[in-house]
C-alpha cells in the first residue's frame, strides 16, 4: 500500500506551498493505494471520485492549481493535522502522519454524506498505520527510488481517528454527540468513584517511604533509559532491559498518580459511592452501544473508552500549555503597548511628515493643498 509521487521530481518528500501561519496548500500531486478494504465498503463514492472494487482502490490527491481559479478558494488548502496547539505537546500537527493527513483533508474537501466522510476516516487510520514506501519516478539512470516510511505509533493513530470521527459525528450525526457525551460523564463519574474508593481503604498512602523512594528512582531510570535507547545503538539484550525498566517507571508513574488523585478527592458514602459508580458504568456501556448501534462505522463504538483514556492525557497538557501561553502573553503585550506608545500619530504629524508616511491615505489630498 504505498503512497505515490506523480510529479517528475526526485526529492523525499512533498512541497507545501504557506498561505498562512496554519494553512498549506500541496504543490505535489500525491496517491494512496489501499487494499484489503472490508467489503462493506466495496462501492462508488460519487462525491469522493473513488471506485473501491475487489477491496482495492487508488486516491488520487492533486496538487492545487489557480488555472483555471477554483470555484470554491478553501479547496486544496490543509492545516496539516486539525489539532488545537494547546495539544501539540503530545500530537503535533505534522510528524509520520502528514501524509495520512494530506489525504485525509482531501477527502474531507469533497465528502457530502456520512458514508462517505466514514470511509474517509478509514483510509486516514489505514494510512497512518502503513509503513509501507513512497514510490517516486524513475531517475536519469533508469532507477526508480523508494524510501521506507516508518508508520505512525497504534496509541497516537488511534488518538488521531478517534479526533477526526469525532468530527465526523459533529458534523453528520449530531445526535450522536449526545450519547458520547453521555458516555464520557458515566465513564469519569466511575472512574473518579473508584478512585476515591482507592482513597477510602488507604492502601496507597499507607506503604512505607522507601517505595516511593524506589518508584522514583525507577522513574528518573525509566526516563534515562528512554532516552539512550533512542539515541544510541545498543545491544539487543541491554536495548530489552531498558526497555523493561521504562515500563516498570511507567507504572510507578501510574500508581503515584493514583495516589495523589486518591488523596484530593473526597469521598462519598459507600452507598452512594456505589450508586453514583454503578451508575457511571450503565450509562457508559450504553453510550458505547447506541454509537455502535446508530453508526455504520463499528469502531465507533470504542471512541468513549479512546476519549476517556485521551481526556486523562491531554487535560493535563492542555492546562499546562494554556498556563504558559498567558506568561509569554504579558510579556508579548507589554512590548506591543510601549511600541504603541512610541510611535507617533498621525494627526499629530506636520504635513510633510505626513507625506512621509506609507501609513498616510491622503497624500494627494495634502499635494494639492500644500503643494510639497
Amino acid at each position: 500500500m504505498p503512497y505515490l509521487l506523480r510529479a517528475s521530481t526526485y526529492t523525499t518528500s512533498v512541497a507545501l506551498l504557506v498561505e498562512s501561519p496554519r494553512l498549506f496548500r500541496l504543490e505535489t500531486p500525491l496517491a494512496y493505494r489501499l487494499s484489503d478494504i472490508p467489503d462493506s465498503m466495496n462501492r462508488t463514492y460519487d462525491d469522493l471520485g473513488v471506485t473501491v472494487a475487489g477491496g482495492k482502490t487508488e486516491i488520487e490527491v492533486p496538487a492545487f492549481s489557480e488555472t483555471p481559479p477554483p470555484t470554491d478558494p478553501d479547496l486544496g488548502q490543509t492545516d496539516l493535522a486539525t489539532i488545537p496547539p494547546m495539544l501539540w505537546g503530545v500530537i503535533g500537527p505534522y510528524g509520520r502522519h502528514l501524509l495520512a493527513a494530506l489525504v485525509l483533508d482531501y477527502l474531507c474537501q469533497h465528502a457530502e454524506t456520512f458514508t462517505s466522510r466514514a470511509f474517509a476516516d478509514y483510509v486516514f487510520w489505514r494510512a497512518c498505520r502503513d509503513s509501507d514506501r513512497v514510490d517516486r519516478p524513475r531517475l536519469p539512470d533508469g532507477s526508480k527510488p523508494s524510501t521506507a516510511l516508518p508508520r505512525s505509533a497504534g496509541t497516537r493513530a488511534l488518538l488521531l481517528w478517534a479526533g477526526v470521527s469525532v468530527g465526523r459525528l459533529w458534523a453528520y450525526r449530531r445526535l450522536s454527540i449526545l450519547w458520547l457525551v453521555l458516555a464520557l460523564a458515566g465513564g469519569i463519574t466511575a472512574l473518579v468513584q473508584a478512585l476515591a474508593a482507592v482513597g477510602r481503604f488507604n492502601w496507597l498512602g499507607g506503604l512505607p517511604g522507601w517505595v516511593w523512594w524506589t518508584g522514583a528512582l525507577l522513574m528518573g531510570a525509566a526516563a534515562l533509559a528512554t532516552l539512550i535507547a533512542g539515541k544510541i545503538e545498543l545491544p539487543v539484550f541491554v536495548s530489552v532491559l531498558f526497555r523493561v525498566v521504562a515500563i516498570v517507571g511507567g507504572i510507578g508513574l501510574l500508581v503515584a498518580a493514583i495516589a495523589a488523585i486518591a488523596g484530593v478527592l473526597a469521598p462519598l458514602p459507600p452507598l452512594t459511592g456505589i450508586l453514583a459508580a454503578g451508575w457511571g458504568v450503565a450509562a457508559f456501556l450504553a453510550g458505547s452501544l447506541a454509537l455502535l448501534v446508530k453508526t455504520p462505522t463499528k469502531r465507533d463504538a470504542f471512541l468513549p473508552l479512546i476519549a476517556l483514556l485521551a481526556l486523562l492525557v491531554m487535560l493535563p497538557v492542555a492546562a499546562v500549555t494554556v498556563f504558559a501561553q498567558c506568561l509569554l502573553w504579558v510579556p508579548d503585550s507589554l512590548e506591543v503597548t510601549v511600541t504603541t506608545l512610541r510611535q507617533p500619530s498621525l494627526d499629530n504629524l506636520k504635513p510633510t511628515q505626513r507625506l512621509k508616511d506609507p501609513a498616510h491615505k491622503s497624500t494627494l489630498g495634502d499635494l494639492a493643498r500644500y503643494g510639497n
